[in-house]
């Protein structure tokens, strides 16, 4: 039931980080493209910077900072996110900070990216070639490793798209589309920004007409209001988070969202409790959200208009082959990733003294799932979900066991992917993260619940690495499930 640290927890951190700093721009009364150095940030060595509160269910959970300042040959900005809220009755506090330095244009160049939260910690560095070759340096779980990318073409980074945005100005009607360089799954996305109209937005007593704007990136859509400097006065992303615009010491000003717990305030209730165990088929209604683009039918699931079914899978010995896996196809599943380490030898060496020789994909499977289950302690942590932080530290949520979990067989050589959605327990369902397992076809199995397979509660939305999970953003704050049958 801790997916939703990812979702409401690292996805604050995530995507602010990714989106928060990226939202548009500035009042452009000439169609004359606006002279960003010299109208927007004045004399050569000119600072400018923003602050806001970030606030859940109209409780303040955080802060955000955005500094930018003119260098010789182009300009650094600075952004940091600061939250404190509780996750499950455990407080968690979490700081996470980007820096870049682009040209003048506002392509990237360096950055670097730190996350740290308790014993848990991620830091990226990289910089671009004149080729657009990035040269990256990932540390985590105490190993740094260094990768080379080859980039498509010179993209912003995040925090810099406002800053990128506020030369072509802004007029109702207009959209924007930007290529942005994402630190977090190391890849090239295009973020789309549309000018939807100008409304006025009263905040702390004060009218400010604003732009109001729709930003679209890696699925999720969030809105922000944007005053005729160019200034953010409010932003709403799809999972009930609100940053609005504070001055300094009030943005500073300590959280007072100590009670909220942001798991159960999410979770969502249904009319119709049931007894969950052993369950053999489960239909639900799902309601108040748009369906398209999530991955519901396939598999042990099927849709029926808005009703998704789930059936049980059993494992038996047509579940298995022996190892090694040879069948092509599967190459996206059998792979490393910045966060499923399942080249490094510490991974493979585990997998080794885990199996002992065995050649069946079924019962190595069954162990490594045990093993997680057994040696990771259930603790919910926000911060970026490392395979090798969660082997270094033995501690983590859904998110933790899932990366782990992964890499532990795809270096065994047996297809896995992380899915996401939510999981029935209590009489709610909660936003969490489980695995899939290719065994001789797709299993769902949970090592944070310590289930081989996973039950029939388990809803999947979808499935994939981190930037395919943003998705179920669009689903908090808004899914409503009934219940419509289960035996």
């Amino acid at each position: 039931m801790k997916r939703l640290y990812r979702i409401t927890g690292l996805c604050v951190v995530a995507l602010w980080l990714l989106m928060v700093a990226q939202l548009v721009a500035r009042e452009q009364r000439m169609q004359a493209p606006l002279t960003f150095d010299e109208h927007v940030m004045g004399v050569f060595d000119d600072n400018t910077e923003e602050w806001a509160g970030v606030y859940f269910q109209d409780k303040k959970i955080g802060y955000t900072h955005t500094a930018l300042k003119r260098i010789q040959d182009g300009y650094q900005i600075n952004h940091t996110i600061m939250l404190d809220m509780v996750m499950m009755g455990v407080a968690q506090k979490t700081r996470a900070q980007i820096n870049t330095v682009t040209d003048h244009e506002f392509n990237l160049q360096v950055f670097s990216l730190r996350i740290n939260s308790g014993a848990l910690s991620f830091i990226a560095y990289g910089d671009i070639d004149a080729d657009n070759m990035m040269t990256l340096s990932v540390t985590s779980g105490g190993k740094t490793e260094e990768k080379k990318l080859q980039l498509s073409r010179a993209p912003v980074i995040s925090n810099t798209l406002k800053y990128s945005l506020m030369k072509d100005g802004l007029r109702p009607g207009a959209v924007y589309e930007r290529i942005i360089f994402d630190p977090m799954t190391m890849s090239n996305r295009t973020a789309t920004i549309e000018v939807l109209d100008r409304e006025p937005v009263s905040v702390a007593g004060q009218e400010h007409d604003c732009y109001r704007m729709r930003v679209t990136y890696m699925g999720v859509a969030m809105t922000a209001w944007i005053d005729g400097q160019g200034r953010t006065v409010k932003e709403e992303s799809p999972s009930g988070m609100v940053l609005v615009r504070e001055e300094r010491q009030q943005a500073l000003q300590g959280s007072t969202g100590e009670g909220l717990d942001i798991v159960e305030a999410v979770a969502i209730e249904v009319d119709t409790p049931f007894y969950s165990s052993n369950l053999r088929s489960l239909s639900l209604r799902l309601l108040n959200v748009e369906l398209d683009g999530f991955q519901i039918h396939g598999g042990r699931q099927s849709m029926a208009g808005n009703v998704v079914t789930v059936v049980r899978q059993d494992v038996g010995r047509h579940s298995s082959y022996a190892l090694p896996f040879e069948r092509g196809g599967f190459e996206a599943w059998l792979t490393p990733s910045l966060l499923i380490q399942s080249d490094h030898p510490e991974i493979a060496d585990l997998v080794k003294s885990i199996n002992g020789g065995n050649r069946s994909a079924l019962r190595l499977a069954r162990r490594l799932h045990d093993w997680v289950y057994k040696n990771i302690e259930k603790r919910p942590t926000m911060g970026m979900p490392s395979a090798l932080d969660v082997l270094a530290s033995r501690q983590g949520d859904c998110n933790e066991h899932a990366v782990l979990m992964a890499a532990l067989c795809r270096a065994a050589g047996i297809p896995a992917r992380v899915a996401a959605g939510v999981v029935y327990m209590r009489g709610r369902f909660y936003y969490h993260a489980w695995n899939e397992l290719y065994l001789n076809e797709w299993v769902p199995v949970d090592a944070t619940l310590g289930q081989f397979p996973a039950d029939v509660t388990h809803v999947k939305f979808v499935e994939g690495d981190m930037e395919d999970q943003l998705m179920v953003l669009n689903l908090i704050g808004r899914l409503k499930i009934e219940v419509v049958d289960y035996q």
